[in-house]
């Protein structure tokens, strides 16, 4: 060792870790990205079927291989590729892009449902309320209904919720930016 690298080496202080202090904290592993995983093992078996080289979902995909490897490692998400790209692996795989998406996993179980706005969804809250036993009773009748304020349907709803462990109101559109559904984060 040279002096200046020894002088260097004397100026640091020296840190030490203890055995025990190592054992209590393991190192974090990189977490991995599970979903599309089912596109994932269809290009290799595909691959493998056809008897292609090893880097072909990389060049039918138009993406290096590095990034190839870092999808089917799971530290990146196959569905987080360009239409264009999935569209590539739908053409080579002979399915459609629809079941590309699906079998990237690009589709949650939220992106199947209609859509309707706050007053719909009281409403069908109110249904529901009106068909149960327990409830029935104290549902307000539609006349009723039609004449309360916004502010007293959803209180309403909520805490029908809340008493019978039901989410009706979850994925509600608020109209109404003054609105705001107990238990949310506003």
């Amino acid at each position: 060792m040279s002096t200046a690298t020894q002088e260097k080496a004397a100026r640091r202080p020296a840190v030490r870790v203890s055995a025990k202090s190592r054992a209590s904290e393991p190192p974090e592993a990189p977490k991995r990205k599970d979903t599309g995983r089912r596109l994932i093992n269809l290009l290799m078996k595909t691959v493998r079927d056809r008897g292609l080289p090893d880097r072909t979902p990389a060049d039918v995909l138009g993406i290096t291989q590095i990034y190839w490897n870092s999808i089917n490692n799971g530290h990146r998400e196959i569905r987080s590729l360009p239409k264009e790209k999935l569209s590539l692996a739908a053409e080579f795989l002979g399915i459609s892009v629809i079941d590309v998406y699906n079998l990237a996993d690009y589709f949650g179980p939220e992106d199947f449902l209609v859509s309707t706005n706050l007053d719909d969804r009281l409403y069908q809250a109110l249904e529901t309320m009106r068909v149960d036993p327990t409830w029935m009773s104290l549902a307000p009748t539609q006349k009723e209904w039609k004449d309360l304020p916004m502010k007293v349907k959803v209180a309403l709803v909520s805490l029908y919720e809340r008493e019978f462990g039901r989410q009706i109101l979850a994925k509600a559109s608020i109209e109404d930016p003054t609105l705001v559904l107990p238990g949310s984060k506003k």
